[in-house]
């Protein structure tokens, strides 16, 4: 059921960018809104303050802050708003030095809390958008089953996993991990699941057709795109998001 939710969500989501494209030909543009326009457009908390005891950073301010919270709704309105609201995003922070568990973390989400490291490349606003919509922490086994059959998720530096001792020692081999690499975005997306869908998610709106080329190469990852086979040339003409 999980899994037919992503795919009718995302659907949705791709029919959406078509009728965006049409309808923004259809309409002259408007002068660029402020960041307190468009925080309040998309009903988003910019005020900087927030309470997680896993999560520290140095606060941003001025220009710096200014520039990456330009930045962060570029990034957001880059989406159709239907697919925004349903993901249930509802404020950000921006900080110098991010840290989780006190380890260099580049974005982190935590409920419909988004907190980005100062100068945060999109790839990350993406990724941690996709954990806020995708927030289950329920084994997917449709998702899993798209995988290499001696593939396990393997943990992070910051959340271990409890593998069993044999997959333990077939993680440790360095020949493993080079036969699983071409069949993921990255390394970082064969910690968990849920990273794994964010990971793709991100690459597929980010990189483009580069991505498409990619999935070529992997009968894993083809199956894994979220967006379905004509996002490309729908949304981004083949060139990925700069």
């Amino acid at each position: 059921m999980r899994c037919l939710r992503y795919m009718l969500v995302l659907t949705a989501l791709l029919l959406s960018f078509a009728a965006q494209d049409l309808h923004a030909k259809s309409k002259p543009r408007r002068k660029p809104q402020g960041i307190e326009e468009k925080s309040k457009k998309w009903d988003i908390d910019i005020s900087q303050k927030f309470s997680n005891d896993k999560v520290t950073g140095k606060p941003v301010s001025g220009a710096a802050l200014e520039s990456d919270l330009l930045r962060f709704f570029e990034c957001l309105e880059y989406l159709p708003e239907n697919f925004v609201k349903r993901s249930g995003i509802n404020k950000i922070v921006i900080l110098d030095d991010l840290r989780l568990k006190d380890e260099p973390a580049g974005g982190v989400a935590s409920g419909n809390l988004m907190v980005l490291a100062k100068g945060f490349p999109k790839h990350v606003f993406y990724h941690e958008l996709f954990h806020i919509f995708d927030d289950t922490i329920h084994t997917n086994k449709q998702w899993c089953h798209l995988n290499p059959k001696d593939f396990v998720y393997k943990g992070s530096s910051f959340y271990e996993v409890d593998l069993k001792k044999r997959d333990a020692k077939k993680v440790e081999k360095d020949s493993w991990l080079n036969r699983m690499m071409p069949h993921f975005v990255s390394e970082y997306a064969m910690s968990f699941e849920h990273e794994d869908r964010a990971e793709v998610f991100a690459a597929m709106v980010v990189e483009g057709k580069d991505f498409r080329k990619r999935t070529a190469k992997s009968a894993v990852m083809r199956k894994k795109r979220l967006l379905g086979r004509n996002f490309w040339t729908k949304r981004l003409n083949g060139k990925p998001l700069e």
